[in-house]
């Protein structure tokens, strides 16, 4: 789990061992699909301010919360 601001950002694995994505916020919780199906996966702040999603395939992908 990743935090910027108010958001976090979390991933976990489906039923079927995919990675998933969830945008957490005061109001719940939103389902984020991935641009990049994985099977395991990292995250990590990067000096933009976005999260960035490593592991499980051959490309970093990016995700920047929603800001109320």
């Amino acid at each position: 789990m990743a935090a910027i601001g108010v958001r976090a950002f979390l991933i976990g694995q489906d039923s079927l061992r995919n990675v998933v994505g969830y945008e957490l916020s005061a109001g719940g919780s939103t389902a984020i699909t991935l641009p990049t199906m994985r099977t395991s996966a990292s995250i990590a702040l990067l000096p933009t301010g976005a999260i960035g999603i490593v592991g499980g395939a051959n490309k970093v992908d990016q995700f920047v919360p929603t800001i109320d």
